[in-house]
């Protein structure tokens, strides 16, 4: 039977694209009885380029690990970083 409960995980308003990636990837692995659905880069106040810099870096750890990466509030960014929405 599958589990019908997965995490939403929302990424704090500000990373460090130098150590955030690994935290993400730890806590991806890490979630074997917890499946995670997605990931929302919710970057408040980020410039654009910065978004899509970070959808860049973490959009391939989420979809090795079968996470949806979704940006926040900007569908357009969304579309540029070819997010999962």
């Amino acid at each position: 039977m599958t589990n019908p409960c997965q995490l939403y995980l929302i990424t704090p308003p500000t990373i460090s694209l130098e150590t955030y990636p690994a935290a993400l990837e730890s806590a991806l692995s890490a979630a074997e009885d917890a499946p995670i659905a997605c990931l929302q880069l919710r970057l408040k106040g980020a410039s654009d380029e910065d978004i899509l810099q970070a959808a860049a870096v973490l959009k391939p750890i989420c979809a090795s690990h079968g996470v949806a990466l979704l940006i926040n509030d900007r569908a357009d960014l969304a579309k540029k970083a070819k997010a999962d929405g």
